[in-house]
């Protein structure tokens, strides 16, 4: 219990500073809807006469635009996946690992406690600090999507839509888990963080669907999350089985794994 509260004090205000990073992307690209619901048709128009890897590169995937949850998941859920996804890397990278860069493993690993209770608290924390950071999101970004479309929304497509940003950051904080006890130090965790997250979008960009299941930034379509009001199924079930798969490999290795001392 010391270790979860101690990682949750921590972090916390990591944690704020990042859902204030998010919540301003969502307003910066919310508040220019009114505006360009007045020029939809000119700018459906426009992007029509660009390739479809151009358009995925604007975040442009051809669905109903005109309405607030449409204009929100092709504009804005993407790039709040992606800031999420960062944000969720990190923690899952820093958080194991810290205590070798920091040379306090020795001082942690003497205390009565086991390595599986450990690693258990430093990962609660981290779901506790996500779960936490995306209800605020979501209840606040809720409230300003009815504002700034004056009407109500479809409170299931858009829970659906944004869930979709936290089940993306579990995929990537327990890979981050994975790679911090695989690698012996993981020193620029930022720029690792970065890379990875950047690096899979862009190859999703230009991925055709027999990559799909390689492309974790499509295994959601908001086209068919709005359409159906559901995740495709094998999508999410390959999500949650890699979720399974990392988080079973970063118990079994950091049970087995040589800790650097001072």
């Amino acid at each position: 219990m010391n270790i979860y509260l101690h990682e949750l004090k921590v972090n916390r205000k990591f944690m704020i500073y990042w859902s204030i990073g998010i919540l301003a992307i969502i307003f910066i690209y919310g508040s220019f809807y009114p505006l360009f619901i007045k020029e939809v048709d000119n700018f459906v128009n426009l992007m029509n006469q660009y390739p479809a890897e151009i358009r995925a590169i604007f975040g442009f995937n051809g669905g109903n635009i005109k309405s607030i949850l449409g204009y929100f998941s092709t504009f804005t859920l993407s790039f709040a996946t992606i800031c999420g996804s960062i944000l969720a890397m990190i923690l899952g990278l820093s958080i194991i690992s810290k205590e070798e860069k920091e040379k306090t493993a020795d001082f942690l690993l003497a205390k009565p406690v086991s390595r599986f209770k450990i690693l258990t608290a430093k990962i609660l924390a981290t779901l506790t600090l996500l779960l936490i950071s995306n209800s605020v999101i979501y209840i606040i970004t809720c409230f300003f999507l009815i504002l700034v479309a004056n009407s109500t929304i479809n409170l299931t497509i858009f829970t659906l839509l944004f869930l979709t940003i936290l089940i993306i950051q579990l995929l990537f904080l327990t890979l981050g888990f994975f790679i911090s006890v695989i690698l012996k130090k993981v020193k620029a965790v930022l720029a690792m963080a970065m890379g990875i997250i950047f690096g899979l979008y862009f190859f999703s960009l230009f991925a055709d669907e027999k990559l799909r299941l390689l492309m974790p930034f499509n295994y959601f379509d908001a086209n068919y999350i709005m359409k159906y009001s559901s995740y495709e199924g094998l999508y999410l079930g390959s999500t949650f089985l890699l979720i399974i798969i990392f988080i079973s490999l970063t118990y079994f290795i950091y049970q087995k794994k040589d800790i650097a001392s001072i």
